[in-house]
């Protein structure tokens, strides 16, 4: 994958304002750029800047192609904490296209690309989120 050549950035100066900078990651996905470079994905109050959304010839609510999360960390092995948040990120990335993306994937500092199933991860990262939601809810008694 070469990100140098036609990869599309989401002005930084959106990234204060995460509903304009998202619905500008998201008119990139729709016009079908092949990289977007520090998109944002946003669902339900829920955030994310991924390091890059790839485009894949799979199809999706956006046409005949859908994005998977790239994420690029200076580690030489994948972490479990890596995986989670490629997780939010591609729950958010399925609310954004309609669809769940395939994959996720890692380019280690090695420079080695790992990919990993989403389906593999998406049923723990539901009920870990779910957990954070309801240990966060404004609903429930203060604990103290």
């Amino acid at each position: 994958m070469c990100f140098a050549c036609g990869a599309e950035s989401v002005p930084r100066k959106n990234f204060g304002l995460p509903d304009v900078a998202a619905a500008a990651t998201l008119d990139a996905m729709r016009a079908g750029v092949p990289v977007i470079y520090q998109g944002v994905v946003l669902d339900d109050g829920w955030w994310g800047i991924p390091d890059f959304l790839e485009r894949v010839e799979r199809p999706s609510g956006l046409g005949a192609w859908r994005y998977e999360v790239v994420d690029a960390k200076l580690a030489k092995r994948s972490k479990p904490a890596f995986l989670l948040q490629l997780g939010l990120y591609s729950a958010l990335l399925a609310a954004a296209q309609g669809v769940e993306p395939e994959r996720l994937h890692v380019v280690l500092g090695t420079r080695l690309r790992e990919s990993f199933h989403v389906r593999d991860f998406s049923a723990y990262f539901r009920r870990l989120r779910g957990r954070a939601l309801a240990a966060t809810s404004l609903d429930t008694e203060p604990c103290y």
